[in-house]
């Protein structure tokens, strides 16, 4: 409640229906507008317009990194950091598939408690990997 959330690479911003009335702001960003409140522009250009973030979010973590895919961003790692490391949000939260767990570990989270939540299915899809980090001391 009260918060200022940045959502990284998001075009479908489910959490933005579940916080939408309780946030101070909420700013999200993808090359695709799937929804009405993202902003339609590359991770990178984007992080660099951010002014307040107390909540740093990236649902669907792309791990360019191992995959060398196209369609996943190439600046995602540098743009999460760069907003963690600028804001030190309260609250932070990576998730993606367990294939690119790596990525999402070489982020710096010193001065961050860890918890880790994962999913299990055999399609790869669903198969999932999350991180929720919480600023030490807040």
């Amino acid at each position: 409640s009260g918060k200022n959330v940045v959502d990284l690479c998001s075009g479908n911003t489910g959490l933005y229906e579940l916080v939408k009335d309780r946030v101070a702001s909420y700013r999200a960003c993808d090359l695709t507008k799937i929804h009405d409140i993202v902003e339609q522009t590359d991770d990178w250009v984007f992080s660099q317009s951010v002014e307040k973030c107390d909540v740093l979010v990236c649902f669907g973590f792309g791990g360019y990194e191992i995959s060398k895919e196209p369609m996943e961003s190439q600046t995602i790692t540098k743009s999460y950091q760069f907003l963690l490391d600028k804001f030190q949000p309260e609250f932070a939260v990576m998730e993606s598939i367990k294939k690119f767990r790596p990525v999402l570990e070489s982020v710096n989270t010193d001065g961050y408690e860890k918890e880790y939540f994962f999913t299990d299915s055999d399609w790869w899809l669903d198969d999932r990997f999350i991180i929720f980090l919480r600023k030490k001391n807040a």
